[in-house]
């Protein structure tokens, strides 16, 4: 059997690549067909797709860098999946798609997926990163706040006014849900501030906290006055006959009491005992006040794009009322424009990937990702290998200064904000009228979005000089799924063979030692702390986790779905499309066969021995 196994590992599975290029067409250039009998809506958001593709080829072309060709369908569909849903395609689902010929299939998915529940939800995973949510304050339960934002994206509230209902928001959790934004900073209003001008403004104010800032014009005093626009809030606990205590350190919240944000005078916020700056003293009282955050340095101005293709009109707002309706209307009404590009630039992003979590020089840069050989597979089983060992396989090497995905404090300078593709993408959020359905519904319908990811004879320019934090690249960037799509795909794909839960149904912050730690979920700590890390740590944790096994293991759905049929190359290719979203190529499939018709080996043993080898490839862990 082990000679058997060796003879075999002499030829490898083909790569992803390798896959993909047997349909692949050398160049891409239109956009993603539009129905003959487009609405003027349907019209528009094309309009603006092709605007954000025409602002990206343009700089190609200044370059004199190759586009990169259009992806396969199995590509493309893998990718739209999980990048709207979190999810991998059901394998009926990517059947179906492969034989449909209809030329705006496409568009057809996106529209399919985006409306989906699953999308709602994919979306609440990376706002409960961007807002660091805990699920809990003062040790009390915040469920009816991630309910109440749950509920909100799945009715597509508009992004402004979901944002301005969380820093107005007063009154407890069961009145006005929005508060648990307020709430779970337990009281304190400087890490509020610092997460609001961050989040949601991209005006980063980490250093300002400490000291006048030296990389941008934010002073200490600045981020003061700013707080000082929340010393109305209270943080009380209610009992149930009514009464309103404080609580914090000092006063532990009781059983029976529950959380509640409400409106008071106004306490004086003061300067820090160590204020060592000439436009106040330690201890002086600071009044709020909120900077104009256009300027650039002391003279020139940032002028931003105006609206191009207007879809939503838009009432006037009333004049705010109190310091956090001021507050409110800074953020989305002063700051507009600044406040469209933050949340522009981070759904870009996160369909795109992040442009600095590759080493510009890593040699596999240049290459395919290899997809394991079953000599490497035995190798990884202590068997030994034709080849003398194998090397890691859950991606490309990394030099050790590489930059980890995500941001502690999320941040936008003047480049971003004058970026010519940036201003388009900002100016087609304002357009929507914050709509994140219809904007994730035009730059998954660019030509951008629906090319191949694959880093070739391309790569190296894209990744030492374009990157996605400022819209220069015209493709997906090839990077590592996130802790929760790895995890909810070998959940779902395990089936009744695991007691594991989603991530949806797992607690906000959880143990270090959780498997979705290990595979980058942050502990919440901070914003953007979700990390896609590359190490021997996740390839021992995908070798030897009790869930991979589970897949692996008679009993699982895709085993089960497998056993459906008797012939081994349905049960090869149901293998393929349930993990790797596409059909084996002739080279893999010859390859597969000879475990089915080995006398050493029986069928659900070749079956189990298939799905371990697949899950183990980078082609599944790798978003292409």
């Amino acid at each position: 059997m082990r000679t058997f196994l060796l003879l075999l590992g002499c030829l490898p599975l083909l790569t992803a690549c390798d896959a993909a290029s047997e349909k692949r067409p050398q160049d891409q250039t239109a956009a993603t067909p539009k129905p003959g009998n487009a609405t003027p809506t349907e019209t528009r958001l094309h309009t603006m797709a092709d605007a954000i593709d025409a602002a990206i080829e343009s700089r190609y072309i200044k370059e004199n860098v190759p586009l990169p060709p259009e992806a396969s369908d199995e590509v493309f569909l893998r990718r739209a999946y999980l990048g709207i849903t979190g999810q991998l395609p059901p394998a009926q689902d990517t059947s179906q798609f492969l034989a449909d010929a209809t030329p705006d299939k496409r568009a057809a998915s996106i529209d399919r997926l985006i409306e989906s529940p699953a999308a709602s939800e994919h979306l609440f995973q990376h706002f409960s990163e961007m807002l660091h949510l805990r699920g809990e304050a003062f040790g009390a339960s915040l469920q009816r706040f991630l309910d109440w934002m749950r509920e909100s994206l799945g009715n597509n509230m508009p992004y402004d006014t979901l944002v301005r209902s969380m820093i107005t928001a007063k009154g407890s959790l069961q009145e006005n849900p929005a508060v648990g934004w307020l709430l779970q900073a337990e009281g304190s209003v400087l890490p509020v501030t610092l997460d609001m001008c961050s989040v949601w403004l991209g005006y980063n104010l980490q250093c300002a906290a400490c000291h006048d800032s030296p990389y941008s014009d934010a002073t200490q005093m600045e981020f003061y006055q700013i707080a000082a626009n929340f010393s109305t809030l209270r943080t009380v606990q209610r009992s149930p006959d009514g009464e309103e205590h404080f609580v914090g350190k000092t006063l532990p919240l009781q059983s029976s009491a529950e959380l509640a944000v409400r409106e008071d005078r106004m306490m004086n916020l003061r300067l820090p005992g160590d204020y060592m700056y000439r436009d106040g003293h330690s201890g002086d009282v600071v009044k709020p006040r909120l900077p104009e955050l256009n300027r650039v340095g002391r003279n020139a101005v940032w002028h931003p794009a105006p609206p191009q293709w207007p879809l939503k009109s838009k009432p006037p707002m009333p004049a705010p009322k109190d310091l956090r309706e001021t507050l409110a209307h800074w953020v989305t009404v002063e700051n507009e424009a600044r406040f469209s590009h933050a949340i522009a630039s981070r759904l870009w992003i996160r369909m795109l990937g992040d442009g600095q979590a590759f080493s510009n020089d890593s040699e596999d840069l240049q290459l395919p990702l290899p997809m394991p050989g079953l000599n490497a597979m035995m190798s990884m089983l202590g068997g030994g290998s034709a080849n003398g060992g194998s090397r890691c396989h859950a991606g490309p090497s990394f030099s050790n200064s590489m930059r980890p995905m995500g941001s502690h404090a999320f941040s936008l300078d003047m480049a971003d904000l004058n970026d010519p593709v940036m201003s388009v993408l900002a100016a087609v959020m304002r357009d929507v009228g914050f709509d994140l359905r219809e904007f994730q519904r035009v730059i998954w319908n660019t030509r951008a979005a629906q090319r191949d990811a694959t880093p070739d004879a391309y790569g190296t320019a894209i990744a030492s000089r374009f990157s996605a934090a400022t819209g220069m690249v015209a493709s997906p960037l090839m990077r590592r799924m996130s802790a929760e799509q790895i995890w909810d795909a070998l959940v779902s794909l395990a089936g009744s063979n695991t007691t594991e839960q989603t991530s949806r149904d797992l607690p906000m912050v959880l143990e270090e030692t959780h498997p979705l730690r290990v595979l980058g979920r942050s502990g919440r700590g901070w914003s953007d702390g979700d990390r896609a890390p590359l190490s021997p740590t996740i390839a021992r944790w995908m070798m030897h986790s009790p869930l991979v096994l589970a897949v692996a293991s008679p009993g699982s759905r895709v085993m089960m779905e497998m056993n459906r049929t008797a012939d081994p190359d349905a049960r090869i290719r149901q293998a393929f499309l349930s993990i790797l979203s596409r059909n084996p190529t002739s080279r893999e499939l010859e390859l597969a066969r000879e475990l089915y018709g080995s006398t050493e080996m029986d069928t659900p043993s070749a079956d189990s021995f298939l799905v371990w080898t697949l899950l183990n490839t980078s082609e599944f862990l790798f978003l292409h």
